[in-house]
């Protein structure tokens, strides 16, 4: 069985890769502040939880190590992308377009088929929304994703 302290080391090796800071990861204490993070029940659930206010917002669950690491490094590389975005933009054009780039770049950076898996659900939830124009703002599916 996993433990906490190997599913964190886990966590920094892979946000070492992209350069994100340890701070910016779920770890294992709730804040109460809708920030993630992660719960390691006794019979080896795995969650990726977020509370506010006393109330469970989202809460995913499994027994798979690399899904609760994808689902905790997609809302990371999520939030370092719109950080980076800024600095990058490009006039006239849709900030998406350099953000989704971005994060999906440092998700192949961490394991090719979370990028790969990260632009099918993006992909799947404009089409949801009825916003398929904005498909063309994904980038481009990459060899291996």
């Amino acid at each position: 069985m996993t433990t906490s302290a190997e599913i964190a080391a886990t966590l920094t090796r892979l946000a070492a890769r992209v350069h994100i800071p340890v701070a910016a990861l779920p770890d294992f204490r709730p804040n109460g502040e809708a920030r993630p993070f992660l719960v390691l029940e006794v019979d080896g659930t795995l969650h990726w939880r977020v509370d506010e206010a006393g109330r469970t917002l989202s809460d995913l669950a499994t027994h798979d190590l690399d899904e609760l690491l994808y689902w905790a490094l997609r809302g990371v590389t999520f939030t370092a992308a719109a950080d980076w975005e800024p600095a990058h933009r490009v006039p006239g054009q849709d900030s998406r377009r350099l953000r989704w780039a971005h994060q999906h770049e440092l998700l192949a950076r961490l394991d090719p088929r979370w990028a790969g898996r990260w632009r099918t659900e993006l992909a799947d939830e404009l089409r949801a929304a009825g916003a398929t124009a904005d498909l063309a703002l994904l980038p481009p599916e990459r060899v291996g994703d």
